[in-house]
């Protein structure tokens, strides 16, 4: 359990992850191993709730739809990064490991697969 200022800084920390993952400026495994620090719960709710929100703003392009209003700026400039495509290749993994979290699977190459997939999208459009 987190405190409200805890759970702030938290967040905004995996959010710079993502951020930086999506532009190309972290290393995916570095950012892995950081995540698996956190509750895997909380990593991929959060990430899955930054993908949403992008493809709230890619069918409807309206920042009064996303979830994360005080990250709406950020995501907004990020929508031309990942295509919807990719969204939803990511999102389907990141649902597959919330989904084997049970099993005991090896969180960390689940965590380096979804970060890879999302330093990837720099590369896609080079």
């Amino acid at each position: 359990s987190f405190s409200d200022s805890e759970y702030s800084a938290r967040r905004e920390s995996l959010f710079d992850d993502f951020v930086n993952l999506v532009e190309g400026r972290h290393d995916p495994v570095a950012v892995a191993e950081r995540w698996t620090e956190i509750p895997p719960e909380l990593v991929l709710d959060h990430v899955y709730s930054w993908l949403l929100d992008l493809t709230r703003l890619h069918l409807s392009g309206a920042e009064s739809q996303v979830g994360n209003p005080d990250f709406s700026d950020r995501l907004q400039r990020m929508r031309e990064t990942l295509d919807l495509k990719r969204i939803f290749a990511i999102s389907d993994k990141l649902l597959e490991i919330k989904g084997s979290i049970s099993l005991n699977i090896n969180l960390q190459m689940a965590l380096e697969a979804v970060c890879i997939r999302l330093a990837g999208a720099v590369r896609a459009r080079a």
